[in-house]
């Protein structure tokens, strides 16, 4: 079969190698081809000239050929995407990926001088969606890889940030397999790093109330369930087509519902069918030529009608919110705007939805946290404003961060004011209490609960090790036996009551755990 061109299929440069890499990536080009030709699935690099090659590498060219492999499994991952239609082309660049890996997966069993920036392209890959298959993560070696690194200097930006990045991702697609592995590159990631979160331990302000925020006739709705405005607050509002969202009659989005709603019609006329490309219909295109402004209106009136439409019973409450979500993401793949409650609003509206933390609206999340820190340097927040932001702070937190949270979460802390400390994920009743009590803790008095939860969030097995029990107890004794009973006592029979904050699923029907 012809090896299928990613240049044309993706445009100028997308098939380019990194020059750093380019006489390594011929190598393992070399050895790709090899492969393909012995029609054999797993081949020991040995068994290949090519492959001999790569075995013979000194110990930072085997750096370079594992960066080189990783890049080229996002070369295959890129052309499996634009190809999906034709299964020739997607079976072939599977092929591809599956050998390049192998021999990322073969030379990091070896011990290798990795630098930062090798192993920040080796993580950032490896965290991608398209790598969704364990078999193909070399996760222990990883592991070992980082704990190797770090024993000679602590890890800094950004390579903390990719860790924590693949630490969320195995804690994310892989359950109890990943769970070990993640929480120790959690604690990989505490190792000489206290001082940015100790800066934000300062609590300036008590901790974030329910109080209005945003503008008022925007997710109207939603602020009156979460607090943020008095359940007698009437406004009045209009039910529109086609899927009766209530309409406030003074929204600042009227504008864009229209538009929206135009776009929404169009799935009773496809049967129920959502409307995935919104660029092949005028509406669509309508909503496209708006300017920035104006777009980031209409996503934000896209983001109220996919909230609404997770309440609406059927295929077509799903149909329509499917509309609306791809409608918001293809508006927001293009320049847009918004004012400083647009901001707030859009922000609120993220907070309380489960989302997929790889998918398209990752960046968006990402730009939206630095706008709003943009605005809240120029003018300190609200009370409902700093309401806001902590339901966004939790929503941002997929791993246990074991105090030492990400440098976005500390950026929001620092805003907020509150000075709260984060050891496991927050957003239940109970972990809400082990982040406090533990919080209040003189700073000295931590790492002894840091070190025994961590070990907690390494059992994976249904009944504890004779060795997990032996550490768990040399743990509670440097605490002192009476405080951990006294504090699991306090702790554990909160676990019933479940979430502390709201989250709604991503569509009707969604099965995912509160907690996703």
């Amino acid at each position: 079969m012809p090896r299928p061109s990613a240049k044309a299929t993706h445009g100028k440069g997308a098939d380019a190698t990194a020059d750093h890499v380019a006489a390594e990536q011929a190598v393992v080009d070399a050895w790709v081809e090899e492969a393909l030709q012995s029609r054999l699935y797993d081949v020991p690099l040995k068994d290949l000239p090519s492959g001999r090659v790569l075995l013979a590498g000194d110990p930072r060219q085997s750096c370079r050929y594992v960066v080189a492999a990783v890049e080229q499994t996002q070369r295959w991952n890129r052309v499996i995407a634009a190809g999906r239609d034709d299964p020739g082309t997607a079976h072939d660049a599977y092929l591809r990926r599956w050998h390049a890996n192998a021999v990322a997966r073969a030379l990091l069993r070896r011990t290798l001088p990795f630098t930062a920036s090798d192993l920040v392209t080796i993580l950032t890959a490896f965290a991608r969606p398209a790598n969704d298959h364990a078999i193909e993560h070399p996760i222990g070696a990883l592991v070992r890889a980082l704990e190797r690194h770090v024993a000679k200097a602590a890890a800094e930006e950004p390579l903390l940030a990719a860790m924590r990045q693949y630490a969320a991702c195995l804690r994310e697609r892989f359950g109890p397999e990943g769970r070990p592995h993640a929480v120790a590159m959690e604690r990989l990631c505490a190792i000489g790093t206290e001082d940015a979160a100790a800066e934000a331990d300062v609590a300036v302000h008590p901790a974030a109330r329910p109080a209005p925020a945003g503008t008022p006739t925007v997710f109207t709705s939603l602020k009156k369930q979460l607090g943020m405005l008095p359940g007698d607050h009437a406004l009045q509002a209009t039910a529109v087509e086609p899927d009766g969202f209530p309409l406030c009659d003074a929204s600042p989005l009227r504008q864009a519902h229209e538009l929206i709603g135009t776009l929404l019609r169009d799935v009773s006329t496809r049967g129920g069918e959502p409307v995935r490309d919104i660029g092949s219909h005028e509406a669509g295109q309508r909503l496209l030529a708006l300017d920035p402004p104006g777009r980031g209106r209409a996503a934000l009136a896209a983001a109220e009608r996919a909230l609404h439409a997770r309440s609406l019973p059927g295929g077509a409450g799903w149909a329509i919110h499917v509309t609306a979500g791809f409608a918001m993401q293809h508006l927001l793949a293009h320049a847009w705007e918004l004012d400083r409650a647009g901001h707030i609003d859009f922000m609120l509206s993220l907070a309380i939805t489960i989302a997929d933390r790889r998918g398209p609206m990752a960046d968006v999340r990402d730009r939206l946290a630095a706008a709003v820190l943009r605005d809240l340097a120029a003018e300190p927040p609200t009370v409902g404003e700093r309401f806001v932001l902590s339901l966004f702070r939790r929503s941002r937190i997929a791993a246990a961060p074991l105090g030492n949270p990400a440098d976005e979460i500390v950026a929001l802390t620092r805003a907020i004011g509150d000075g709260a400390q984060f050891f496991l994920i927050p957003g239940e009743v109970w972990t809400d209490a082990v982040n406090e009590d533990v919080g209040r803790l003189p700073a000295g008095e931590r790492p002894a609960w840091v070190a025994l939860l961590a070990h907690a969030l390494q059992a994976s097995a249904s009944r504890p090790s004779a060795a997990w029990l032996e550490t768990a107890t040399g743990l509670i004794d440097a605490i002192g036996t009476d405080w951990v009973h006294e504090a699991f006592a306090r702790w554990l029979p909160l676990v019933s009551r479940g979430r502390s904050t709201p989250r709604r699923p991503s569509f009707a029907g969604s099965t995912r755990p509160a907690n996703g």
